[in-house]
């Protein structure tokens, strides 16, 4: 959704605006994803993490609800400890729980260390770990100027299985290793959600 990416960007430009040295730690717009879950995957092991999202997606996720397109509505910014800024989804959470809960069983299950926590959200601001410089405290009237902000609407269309560790694309993106869409014609959207 363009608009949202917009109202994204707006937000950055204007902590930016507000304290400079937060410029470093911007993360693209073009990366923009909601993570569904995160895991540890070695290349060696790839195709078999593919064949369990596949199966997981298809068989727990697909065809679970009404519609399985929805939508999620970002309004307002959280932080995780200063370290992470995010906006936050004020719909689609409980359907978003609901595939994390799918997602984690099937890939312990095969032995893959997950990590059980989950909030759903969209990166704005990430501190660099092991980079050097830390992130500052957040400005406090840029999180009061922002703490109820409408962002926006995203149709979600489907899920993909992103690699963390592969370079970007040339879009800016990160790298696919699978993919499984709700719909079978029409306009996907750009990105799914579920990264490795």
């Amino acid at each position: 959704n363009p608009s949202l990416l917009h109202a994204m960007e707006s937000a950055q430009h204007n902590l930016v605006k507000t304290d400079p040295s937060f410029a470093e730690f911007l993360v693209s717009v073009k990366k923009a994803h909601i993570t569904l879950l995160v895991f540890r995957v070695e290349e060696e092991e790839m195709e078999n993490a593919r064949i369990i999202f596949d199966t997981v997606v298809k068989e727990k996720i697909v065809n679970n609800f009404n519609e399985d397109v929805f939508d999620v509505q970002f309004e307002g910014v959280g932080a995780f400890e200063d370290q992470i800024v995010f906006m936050k989804p004020i719909s689609g959470v409980e359907r978003m729980k609901y595939m994390n809960q799918e997602l984690l069983k099937a890939f312990s299950a095969a032995g893959y260390k997950c990590d059980p926590m989950f909030t759903p959200h969209v990166t704005l601001v990430k501190h660099k770990f092991g980079k050097g410089k830390e992130m500052g405290k957040l400005p406090s009237d840029w999180l009061k100027k922002f703490e109820n902000k409408y962002f926006g609407i995203q149709k979600i269309c489907g899920i993909e299985l992103l690699s963390m560790s592969k370079p970007l694309t040339e879009k800016g993106y990160y790298s696919c290793k699978g993919e499984v869409w709700f719909i079978e014609n029409g306009d996907k959207g750009d990105h799914g959600e579920v990264m490795e």
